[in-house]
């Protein structure tokens, strides 16, 4: 019963996000507000909330990029809100948001490949999403920063080095502190290989 209120997470956000971007101008507060009562109301009342908390808040991220497309809305500004709707959720839950950034940040910048979408636009706007989620709940903004920043490249890298060049150029550009953040995490990487 609990799996399968888990995997129904991210239907039901696909298909709220169609219902409500059908008749919304303003799209970034009702995703937030989808994304994180989804969220909370799936993971509410799961006894191992722990190791379905990345499951749910990947599909509610997956949910939000494809329902998107299905209605052709804006990816970056729908994955930022879900990201942080996601994030919000999550932590009002009580789960470890260490485990979800990452995660979903990866979702995000996997699914607007996978739809056609601007990658780096779509993960610039993700992690911004991540940053804002971070200050609203008081959590650790430079661990969240540095989560989702590497998040991003690494699902970008995974597309392809163009992809990978993109992001980083995009998010060094944009984002507080990535550039540092990068060039630490990424050169210790090519030295170890």
């Amino acid at each position: 019963m609990e799996k399968q209120k888990v995997e129904e997470a991210g239907k039901k956000v696909q298909k709220g996000i169609i219902d409500v971007l059908k008749g919304v101008d303003e799209i970034i507060g009702e995703v937030f507000n989808l994304v994180k009562n989804t969220v909370v109301n799936s993971l509410r009342g799961v006894e191992s909330i722990g190791s379905e908390v990345a499951r749910v808040a990947k599909d509610a991220v997956r949910g939000a990029i494809y329902g998107t497309r299905e209605i052709g809305g804006d990816l970056g500004k729908v994955a930022k809100s879900a990201v942080k709707g996601t994030l919000e959720g999550v932590a009002e839950i009580g789960g470890d948001l260490g485990k979800v950034v990452k995660d979903v940040i990866q979702v995000a910048v996997r699914g607007a490949n996978e739809v056609g979408g601007d990658v780096a636009k779509t993960a610039k706007s993700a992690v911004e999403g991540a940053i804002e989620a971070a200050r609203d709940i008081g959590g650790d903004v430079g661990k969240i920063t540095k989560d989702a920043v590497i998040g991003a490249v690494e699902a970008a890298e995974e597309i392809s080095s163009k992809t990978g060049k993109a992001v980083k150029d995009t998010l060094e550009a944009s984002i507080g502190g990535a550039r540092e953040i990068i060039k630490k995490a990424f050169t210790n990487k090519k030295e170890d290989k």
